[in-house]
């Protein structure tokens, strides 16, 4: 945990992370009525079920895990003004579209993945988000719906 502070705050000092605040968990009803109707939206007959709290760039960032109504657990990133940045959803590897683990192959070869979770954001953008390990490193994708890669990232711990 020490070294993941360490390497936080250096990376702040240095300016690759934006500056965002802790978050702060609350209840799905202590949302704004605007967001939690862009919410409740995004998951027609569901439930919201968590909300926490958090700050990216001096706004607000309401953060909901939900239910859908066929069950499945989703976040959805509403922001201040009610806009929906992005609804994840983890899904398994057989659900990952052909071009897509194509281009996960042809970048990270031999990739051994933990999480995939499908990211829709606003515009109709579908991006598949892959959190594994890659040639004993960890590793952060992410690949586009048209197979483009947008980050590779690898870590040492």
């Amino acid at each position: 945990m020490q070294k993941a502070i360490g390497f936080f705050c250096a990376a702040a000092a240095l300016g690759f992370l934006a500056p965002v605040s802790a978050e702060d968990d609350a209840s799905p009803d202590e949302a704004p009525a605007t967001v939690k109707a862009a919410a409740m939206a995004a998951v027609p007959g569901g439930e919201l079920t968590e909300l926490s709290i958090d700050e990216d760039d001096g706004v607000k960032v309401y953060e909901f895990d939900a239910v859908t109504a066929d069950g499945d657990a989703v976040e959805i990133d509403v922001l201040e003004d009610g806009t929906v940045e992005e609804i994840e959803q983890e899904i398994a590897l057989a659900d990952v579209p052909p071009g897509v683990l194509a281009k996960l192959e042809e970048t990270a070869p031999g990739f051994q993945a933990e999480e995939i979770e499908r990211s829709s954001r606003p515009g109709g953008v579908e991006i598949y988000e892959f959190e594994g390990e890659h040639d004993g490193q960890e590793a952060e994708l992410e690949i586009d719906a048209d197979g483009q890669l947008l980050i590779f990232e690898l870590s040492a711990d």
